[in-house]
């Protein structure tokens, strides 16, 4: 059944993808792609614009408040650009950990994922099903940790509009490892869910507020529907990057609730990163 779901999420957004497209991967960036200095949102570092296509292998580790998520690359192409290859990236906070591996195409403005990502939570139990929950209800715990494997597949889209970019990240979950009879929170998406499917969709304009484009302050809206438990959620606010170095990014997402079936306060906003991220990349 999971890999019947994975293949039917790659499907979702691989079938398509034009041919020519694809075909460029290895060569270069796609016809319409922007320069790599543009700010299409690509991960910071010391881009070469007229880097050759190579193996390379990549790092980029974010680190902030009670989260550490160092992520590996390798991949062929231009790291900074236009990119073949696989993701891995282990997750340890200080409530659960796990990680995360799956293949990745970036062909700015247009970059996805597929994959899969396990959790196991230290110190929450999968959740008896009620109407709605609150902070301390997502805390319970009988014994039996939660755990779960879910495949995941993402499209992000940076197209440039005028002095800034638009933001569209569409993703698809399928949950696996989730009684029928319970529920589960969610670190990744920070909603309480019944397996298998949720849906996200977050659409948002970023602008460069200073002139050198070293920082730059984006407004989102986020909807995520839970078909299977029939819940809403919205949330609405403002992501921040600053960068510091030509390799360092200091990285705020500010998106509280707007309407949910649970209270779950800050537990149920987008405040994941409030941090900095280091990126680097060397041929292999």
């Amino acid at each position: 059944m999971a890999h019947r779901a994975l293949a039917l999420l790659l499907g979702l957004f691989v079938a398509g993808a034009p041919a020519e497209a694809l075909a460029q991967v290895v060569g270069g960036g796609g016809a319409g792609a922007p320069p790599p200095g543009e700010p299409v949102g690509v991960p910071l570092g010391p881009r070469d614009p007229d880097r050759e296509p190579s193996a390379f292998v990549a790092t980029a580790v974010d680190v902030g408040y009670q989260y550490l998520r160092p992520r590996g690359s390798v991949g062929y192409g231009n790291p900074w650009g236009t990119w073949v290859g696989v993701d891995a990236n282990p997750l340890v906070s200080g409530t659960a950990a796990g990680g995360y591996a799956g293949i990745r195409l970036a062909l700015p403005p247009v970059d996805f994922r597929a994959g899969s990502r396990y959790l196991y939570s230290f110190s929450k139990s999968f959740l008896p099903v009620q109407d709605g929950y609150d902070r301390r209800d997502i805390e319970y715990d009988d014994g039996d940790p939660a755990r779960y494997l879910a495949l995941e597949s993402e499209i992000t889209l940076t197209p440039i509009v005028g002095p800034g970019y638009i933001l569209s990240e569409s993703s698809v979950t399928y949950m696996t490892g989730v009684p029928d009879d319970q529920y589960v929170y969610t670190e990744q998406l920070r909603i309480v869910a019944k397996a298998p499917w949720i849906f996200r969709q977050r659409l948002g304009y970023v602008l460069p507020v200073a002139g050198d484009g070293a920082l730059k302050l984006g407004i989102v809206g986020e909807y995520l529907r839970d078909p299977d438990r029939e819940t809403d959620t919205v949330r609405a606010g403002i992501i921040l990057r600053m960068r510091l170095f030509q390799d360092l990014e200091a990285r705020g997402n500010f998106v509280p609730v707007l309407f949910s079936p649970d209270d779950l306060g800050i537990k149920g906003g987008d405040f994941g990163q409030l941090g900095i991220r280091w990126t680097w990349a060397e041929d292999l």
